[in-house]
């Protein structure tokens, strides 16, 4: 391995001699594991080969104005949306296949800076040369290109080692400076930096900022050292080797100290400055004094090339050996169970939270610290929280009581599958095909028996629910059956939930939930066939005045308010968000933050979480029989001109579950798909008006797009 290093040391220029051979992963949630239960971290999703992209070996990280993400590898550039990734490599028309940078100009134009020092840029969705690429490409023969810009006057700034200087429009150069052996070059370019240097750093004698030179000395060992810059609050830095120095007018000043060799400095929205070393992970701070707490595991002995923290929050990571990490929310923690069971349930009461796995092994869970604290008998069925805060946990064989102090009491000998307790402090249970009533120690105050069993049991200040596979039972304090729509009663029921005094919301697998009225048993349904994006309810908790809702696509977040209303606007948190998995089996709260349970681990999220706007809607193309066509001129269509074909993008890289909808006349019905294209062949002469919308939630639609255009009948001799 080491020669193999040496090899690519010797061979590649500056950027590329941090680079170790990289192997493909796939795109997973990564766990890590520890003896005593549980540990913690920032979830995250991981790129690679496997993902799509060309190469391990990840030097950049972009995003465009439009909202793209765009990464640079040693073999090519990549293009991601959030769902579908393009590549581009030299069949695209890209100059050179190794690309160190992207420098986006005035215009929107995304320019590639290679090793080879010929450049190019994407603009119109295609990849063009650049006209003068050859002329550059001579300027770095004897170095390589370490620097670009393209100002507003579209003159194209390089530093090249023994060269700085521009190329206009024309193709005139100008050489600002003559770069001297052992010389380094600093000069403001409108508000960018850009620097020369010739010569190993531990070499260097002299630097010249903006034509003021001076003497300079770097204690550094290595002949080949990167140099990253950086403008941070109205200064000026750059890094070599393990330092950080600031520029004067005529002098230098170091102002950090790092790890280890220094290979990028980035900054985030909040002002944080980050900090990438070679093969020694990544470091964040506020100040060059203070250092913030990152839980990130899997960033270690990584070469982070660059860090950047896109529109929506999410922070991009990419390396030199192992493509890019993916950290959509810092804020999230996720924590694996370690064991081979999953996990039952999990409660939580001020200060207390329980988490219990099938086997009945108990967990506390306290300021993010996680101890074992007893194995019960056989299989955990039910749990909950009494009225004076103790824990009840039912197994198959018998039901225990655990006070404030975690000390344990059997209370009964046999088990049940569902338990609850009433305002009163009585305590409600189903087993089989019976209902039964305890007072709060446990004593039996009444046993019935029903029809049917049901193995879920929900207690409201009104009615006992029972409920599961075969639909639902209602019954009052009185033990008497109240009549519900017939409706419920072939329903596959998961969860029910008290929303207020007299509306309950009943979840089911398959048809959604419901908003159902205890007064007159009305009641309005939401799943993914109108209304809502799931099917599949799987629990439900509130936080405030918040309703939160786990289902097959994530979590759905909306105010109870609006939901009793029939108005509901959804906030949805997705595994691309940074939980565990999209199927969250319980939600709870817990102090400030809710656990999005899965079935071995859960997602620690904040109750003030909120999603970061909509998804960007992006035309990406119109063709007319397989020619580009501008929207502008399409409005006036021969009879031959009747194949359309319409692309488009939504930029989201935490939800992509997307409803997209369009008609070609306000009279047609909507045509539903989950396509990112629209063809349509043959069409007859006529006026048409094109119309395509978007939801979430499908319930809110927002319009992205709308045109006219006609197609003219045949001629007629």
């Amino acid at each position: 391995m080491q020669k193999k290093y040496i090899r690519y040391y010797l061979s590649r220029v500056i950027i590329r001699m941090q680079f170790f051979a990289g192997r493909p992963v796939l795109l997973i949630w990564l766990s890590f594991f520890c003896r005593l239960g549980f540990s913690q971290t920032v979830p995250y999703l991981h790129f690679s080969i496997a993902e799509g992209l060309p190469s391990s070996e990840v030097y950049n990280v972009h995003q465009d104005r439009t909202g793209f993400i765009w990464f640079a590898t040693d073999n090519g550039v990549l293009r991601y949306d959030g769902k579908s990734m393009d590549l581009y490599q030299t069949k695209e028309g890209l100059a050179d296949p190794v690309v160190f940078e992207f420098v986006e100009d005035a215009k929107g134009r995304v320019w590639f800076r290679s090793m080879s020092g010929k450049i190019s840029y994407f603009e119109g969705e295609k990849v063009h040369p650049y006209p003068f690429s050859d002329t550059l490409s001579k300027l770095v023969s004897a170095s390589f290109l370490q620097s670009l810009y393209i100002d507003s006057t579209d003159r194209v700034w390089f530093g090249t080692g023994p060269h700085q200087g521009y190329i206009d429009s024309s193709g005139k150069i100008q050489t600002e400076d003559t770069i001297k052996a052992n010389h380094l070059s600093f000069r403001n370019v409108e508000s960018h930096l850009i620097y020369s240097r010739v010569g190993p750093i531990n070499r260097i004698k002299l630097c010249k900022i903006n034509g003021a030179t001076f003497n300079v000395k770097f204690h550094e060992s290595s002949e080949r050292t990167q140099i990253c810059l950086l403008q941070w609050r109205n200064k000026e830095y750059f890094s070599i080797g393990s330092c950080i120095y600031q520029l004067n007018k005529n002098s230098i000043t170091k102002v950090f100290q790092g790890l280890s060799h220094i290979i990028s400095l980035n900054l985030d929205h909040e002002d944080n400055l980050w900090i990438g070393y070679l093969l020694n992970t990544v470091e964040c701070y506020s100040s060059f004094e203070h250092k913030k707490n990152l839980n990130i595991p899997f960033m270690r002995s990584k070469s982070v090339t660059k860090v950047l923290q896109d529109i929506q929050g999410g922070y991009w990571m990419s390396t030199l050996q192992d493509g890019v990490y993916y950290v959509p929310e810092l804020s999230f923690f996720a924590q694996y169970l370690s064991t081979s069971s999953k996990i039952k349930t999990v409660l939580s009461k001020n200060d207390r939270t329980f988490i219990i796995d099938e086997r009945c092994r108990i967990f506390l869970l306290r300021n993010a610290s996680t101890r074992f604290l007893k194995k019960l008998d056989n299989l955990a069925l039910t749990a909950f929280f009494d009225m004076t805060d103790n824990l009840w946990v039912s197994t198959d064989k018998a039901i225990y009581k655990f006070d404030s102090s975690n000390s344990e009491k059997k209370i009964r000998g046999e088990g049940f599958t569902g338990l609850r307790p009433d305002s009163q402090g009585f305590i409600w249970g189903t087993s089989g095909r019976q209902l039964w009533k305890f007072d709060p120690e446990g004593k039996i105050v009444f046993v019935t028996n029903l029809n049917k069993s049901s193995p879920l049991l929900t207690v409201t200040t009104k009615y006992i629910y029972r409920f599961g596979r075969i639909g639902l039972e209602v019954f009052d304090y009185k033990k008497d059956v109240v009549a519900v729509p017939k409706l419920f009663q072939g329903l596959r029921i998961s969860t029910i939930v008290s929303l207020g005094e007299s509306t309950v919301l009943v979840g089911t697998i398959g048809s959604g939930f419901f908003v159902l009225n205890e007064q007159n048993w009305e009641y309005k349904q939401y799943s993914s066939e109108g209304k809502f994006n799931a099917s599949h309810l799987y629990s439900a908790c509130i936080a405030g005045s918040n309703l939160w809702l786990g289902t097959e696509k994530g979590i759905a977040i909306t105010q109870i308010e609006s939901l009793l209303t029939g108005t509901p606007k959804f906030e949805f948190i997705t595994k691309r968000n940074g939980i565990i998995n999209d199927r969250v089996n319980q939600l709870v709260h817990a102090g400030n933050r809710i656990l999005a349970i899965s079935e071995n681990g859960f997602t620690s999220i904040p109750e003030t979480y909120h999603s970061q706007g909509l998804p960007h809607f992006y035309l990406q193309n119109v063709l007319v029989n397989n020619q580009n066509r501008d929207e502008s001129t399409i409005k006036n269509l021969s009879y031959f001109e009747n194949n359309i074909e319409i692309n488009f993008k939504f930029i989201d890289f935490k939800n992509q579950n997307i409803f997209a909808r369009s008609r070609l006349s306000p009279k047609d019905s909507w045509n539903y798909s989950e396509d990112r294209k629209e063809n349509f062949y043959a069409l007859g002469s006529g006026k048409y008006f094109y119309e395509l919308e978007y939801s979430l939630d499908n319930f809110h639609w927002i319009k992205a797009v709308s045109f006219g255009f006609s197609v003219s009948p045949p001629m007629v001799e």
